[in-house]
């Protein structure tokens, strides 16, 4: 149980009355004493230009070997054809080729 104590009558003579006061009375606001960003000097930090120079150096590894693996294939359509048909129509064997039409399968080569 709480228990008030009243305050006398030379602190506070009318303890009913009430001081209405604005916003900027009740929350006094001094922009000097506000914290202010912290700036900290990015050019002058090496971990910076080592990052950046990793992604660079990152970046121009992999465009290097995404063109190196963008080469056209050495076999014409015609020879991709005919490697398709050895492998559809002599499964597990060689194939040999007697003319442009005609393919003889053999267990082995000879």
């Amino acid at each position: 149980m709480t228990t008030r104590i009243p305050f006398p009558a030379d602190v506070n003579p009318d303890p009913d009355a009430e001081y209405p006061r604005s916003m900027a009375q009740a929350f006094p606001f001094d922009p000097h004493l506000t914290p202010q960003p912290r700036r900290l000097d990015l050019l002058n930090r090496p971990s910076l230009w080592i990052a950046a120079l990793l992604m660079v150096l990152i970046c121009l590894t992999l465009t290097g070997c995404s063109s190196a693996e963008a080469q056209e294939p050495s076999a014409s359509p015609s020879e991709l054809k005919r490697l398709a048909a050895e492998v559809w129509n002599c499964p597990g064997m060689h194939a040999v080729w007697l003319d442009e039409t005609t393919v003889q399968c053999l267990n082995y080569l000879p």
